[in-house]
């Protein structure tokens, strides 16, 4: 007796469009929802997915060539995928890339992986009376979401622990988000004192071969794990998922720059929509969309509001720099500060210096005619590598080696001015020349070194801590007792509606690197701005009066969480016809009484790649007015729905 003939509704993995989300195939075989196969697509061979059988169609179909001896994805994963293609208006293809690892059909050598020993003392935590308190309030309230509101040092970790176990028992496993790789690390070695057999790390640091053993690990399992990675992970094929915990979850890291370009609150809210499981929100300085949508009562709301440690945090110094003007010792460094470097170093202690700027000089300049080296297809200044002698575009990477005549009036009159990572690493090595120092940024960094760069941090083996926001994130250091913010400024007056704001998270978060053990901290905020309502609330680690603050602006100017935003983007060779297109949209879309129209205007990184970059800013109140336009969009154009920023 002949097999039926069953009709299934496949998603390439090859490109299609984002307007044939997928095709028609046919076979005789019985196939599962979810399931990878081989099909033909056009004249190659693609992979494709399951997502439905459907009704014999009123056309020709072609057939399934094989299908993939792997357990179908989770119902969940499917619903998800759909989900993001039309939320985020992106072609499944470009989805399946980001939900599944490269290289499915290459046969892998089986390695066995083992976890790096932890080397954080193996204590028994007794929790507080506010972390049983969170606890009781995640796991009580009918809210799925739950922001996590915990002053630095507070043991939000500790909460995630308990939260995780408790999950585990209930046969469920576990989702812990970092925002950087670095932070993976320090997460594990938290986590693997309790969780050791069950914990699964995935970034993109690992190598092809290690992603595809994971995710056919996870895929094929039928114990509880606890994954331990950045955004990525929460596309894990999970089969039964009932803790999701978003750490440090204000972290811009967790909007993706490419499409799909989603925001990881909003898809791990999906999925612990679809899957049943908590969604826990962990930050010291929640974004005010969050904190407005918490106070309101949308999501859950949990606070720990005091320390662990004994010690009450001392109020940051401000140092007003236009006061400050003739240094005695240093160039940048501000005498409270360098003396109490000095103090700490004698009482083999830490100190962090914080500045959000790698490389040695923000530019090089002609003193005599003005002229700036500029990158030649970006026409943004050159910053100078001093250890390489290169100078560096910091968009594209091209690099030159500094010249010693300037092409512009022919005098070799250079000066390098403003200041980076390198630089101050090279004036802290002068002050302290027996001081064992370590710069950490995305020049120095290896996420291959980080297990023993943060064994050397942990332990005391570094001294004075040099770095970009990377150190500023999450890192538990108990022997670090001074922070100096080098320049609070540097964020703060960008043409963008959330400088503010993330002006003053950088500035909370690296504060509150110090005094997480119990030994008096100090802090200190080098500004040329003292007075600015940002650098007082953050000097007193005041959250409620920046939110107050900054929650009435947005208010007044109708921004998140008031409104939605599209940003629209379009690039050219030629600065006439990109202009000319951004007009002529601007012009259609004006008449659409539904939305706010900014623009057109050159992207504040208007010159890059040798492209011309023009953009167009959209409000809605209503998200579906946004949806609607980037679906229809012009040849060329890309949008970007809730951007993080307008830069």
């Amino acid at each position: 007796m002949p097999h039926k003939t069953n009709y299934y509704l496949v998603s390439p993995l090859a490109g299609i469009g984002t307007k044939i989300p997928a095709l028609t195939y046919k076979s005789k075989q019985t196939i599962a929802n979810g399931s990878l196969v081989e099909i033909p697509l056009g004249k190659v061979k693609s992979l494709g997915i399951v997502l439905a059988i459907v009704s014999r169609p009123t056309f020709a179909t072609k057939s399934i060539t094989t299908i993939l001896n792997i357990s179908p994805l989770p119902k969940h994963l499917i619903a998800l995928a759909d989900w993001l293609r039309q939320y985020y208006v992106t072609g499944f293809r470009q989805v399946w890339q980001t939900f599944l690892p490269s290289g499915l059909t290459k046969s892998r050598r089986i390695k066995t992986s083992q976890l790096p020993t932890s080397f954080i003392p193996d204590t028994k935590v007794k929790l507080t009376i506010d972390q049983r308190q969170a606890i009781k309030t995640i796991e009580q309230n009918s809210h799925k979401v739950c922001l996590l509101f915990g002053t630095a040092g507070s043991g939000k970790t500790e909460v995630y622990i308990e939260l995780a176990k408790r999950s585990l028992a209930r046969g469920k496993s576990v989702i812990i988000l970092v925002p950087e790789i670095a932070l993976t690390t320090p997460m594990v070695d938290r986590l693997s004192q309790t969780f050791s057999r069950k914990i699964v790390i995935n970034h993109s640091a690992l190598s092809e071969s290690q992603r595809h053993q994971n995710w056919l690990k996870i895929l094929e399992s039928s114990t509880t794990q606890v994954i331990i990675g950045p955004r990525s992970s929460l596309f894990l094929p999970i089969k039964k998922l009932g803790l999701i915990v978003v750490d440090e979850c204000h972290e811009s890291s967790y909007k993706q720059d490419q499409a799909p370009r989603y925001n990881t609150i909003e898809v791990a809210s999906q999925l612990a929509t679809l899957t049943g499981a908590k969604l826990v929100l962990g930050s010291a300085t929640p974004k005010v969309t969050e904190m407005y949508l918490a106070k309101h009562k949308v999501i859950n709301l949990a606070k720990l509001p005091k320390s662990i440690s004994s010690i009450i945090k001392v109020r940051g110094e401000i140092i007003d720099l236009k006061n400050q003007i003739l240094f005695r010792r240093s160039r940048f460094l501000s005498e409270p500060l360098l003396n109490t470097l000095a103090k700490t170093f004698q009482q083999k202690r830490q100190s962090l210096l914080f500045i959000n700027r790698r490389g040695s000089a923000s530019s090089q300049l002609c003193s005599s005619c003005g002229y700036v080296l500029t990158c030649p297809n970006c026409r943004l200044p050159l910053t100078l590598h001093a250890d390489t002698l290169r100078l560096i575009c910091h968009w594209c990477n091209f690099q030159q080696t500094p010249s010693a005549i300037c092409p512009n009036c022919q005098k070799s009159t250079w000066r390098f001015i403003g200041s980076g990572t390198k630089r101050i690493e090279a004036e802290v090595t002068r002050l302290f020349p027996t001081a064992k120092i370590l710069r950490i940024d995305r020049d120095s960094f290896s996420a291959k070194t980080m297990t023993q760069v943060y064994r050397d941090l942990y332990s005391g083996q570094i001294d004075i801590i040099i770095g970009t926001q990377m150190i500023a994130k999450g890192f538990d250091l108990p022997l670090l007792d001074t922070v100096g913010i080098v320049l609070a400024d540097t964020m703060l007056y960008l043409p963008d509606y959330s400088a503010s704001e993330r002006t003053f998270q950088l500035l909370l978060q690296a504060s509150g690197r110090a005094g997480r053990r119990n030994n008096p901290s100090k802090v200190f905020i080098q500004t040329f701005t003292p007075k600015h309502p940002v650098i007082v609330a953050a000097a007193n680690n005041d959250y409620i009066t920046f939110y107050n603050n900054e929650i009435a602006n947005r208010r007044l100017l109708n921004y998140p969480p008031f409104s939605y935003l599209l940003k629209l983007t379009y690039a050219k060779a030629s600065v006439n016809l990109a202009s000319r297109a951004a007009f002529s949209l601007a012009n259609q879309l004006a008449t659409d009484r539904q939305v706010e129209v900014l623009g057109p205007a050159p992207s504040f990184y208007e010159y890059r790649n040798r492209k011309y970059y023009w953009q167009i800013i959209i409000k809605s109140k209503s998200r579906e007015n946004l949806v609607a336009i980037a679906q229809k969009l012009p040849a060329g154009w890309t949008s970007d729905l809730d951007p993080v920023n307008l830069l």
